[in-house]
Formats: structure tokens, C-alpha cells, sequence
């Protein structure tokens, strides 16, 4: 559990807390339930604030952990998702995808034709 995560079970208890008090003032018992489930969510969406401001701070700021986050997003994508980005047009890295697929040790000869075709091809995005 990291620090941002305390922000959002922080942000969900102060939106339970404040809705059910809003809820019960001035709409009644049906009232407590909705409001403090509403008010529960925007507490998620303002505990998330932190993590998606340092998350961008960094990725503006730092070229390596840019990386580091790139790689990450592929790590959590399946190897057909991967796949597919890859063949992908415009799709201009193709390392990072391939260190990904053979990381997982996926078969990356059925690539070959795939990248004999990319280097040929002049017309595709570099």
C-alpha cells in the first residue's frame, strides 16, 4: 500500500463521513444511504488527485521513469493487446514491444517477416 492509496481510503472515509451527515440532514434515512455513496466516490476522485499530479509531474520532468511507466503499461497488457499495438500503424518504437513479448518468452520469429516488411518499407512512421 503505497502513500497515494492511504489518500484514497482517506478520501472515501471523509465522503462516507460527510455524505451520511448531508444524507441524513436533509434527505432522511433513503437519503443517508445514497449521499454517503455518492460522496464516497467523489472522495475516491479527490484522493486520486495526488497520485494522477505526481504521476504527470514525473513523466514531464523525467525521461527515465517515462520509460519506466511505458513499460509498465505494457507489462499489464496481454501478449494479444501487445500484439496488436505492435502491428499497430504508426506504431513507431517496436524495442520496447519486443522486449516485452520476450520477457514473457513468447516466440518472436513470427515477427520476422513483420520487421523485414517495417525495414523495407519506407512509407512507415519512424
Amino acid at each position: 500500500m503505497t502513500l497515494f492509496d492511504i489518500f484514497k481510503w482517506l478520501g472515501i472515509l471523509f465522503g462516507l463521513s460527510i455524505g451520511s451527515m448531508v444524507g441524513k440532514a436533509y434527505f432522511g434515512p433513503g437519503g443517508w444511504l445514497l449521499c454517503s455513496i455518492l460522496f464516497a466516490f467523489g472522495g475516491l476522485l479527490l484522493g486520486s488527485i495526488p497520485e494522477l499530479w505526481a504521476m504527470h509531474q514525473l513523466r514531464r520532468l523525467s525521461p527515465p521513469f517515462k520509460k519506466f511507466l511505458e513499460e509498465r503499461e505494457l507489462r499489464e497488457k496481454s501478449v494479444e493487446q501487445i500484439r496488436t499495438a505492435l502491428h499497430a500503424p504508426g506504431t513507431s518504437q517496436v524495442i520496447p514491444y519486443f522486449r516485452e513479448l520476450e520477457r514473457r518468452g513468447e516466440d518472436l520469429s513470427t515477427e520476422i517477416p513483420f520487421v523485414l516488411d517495417m525495414l523495407g518499407n519506407r512509407s512507415r512512421k519512424r
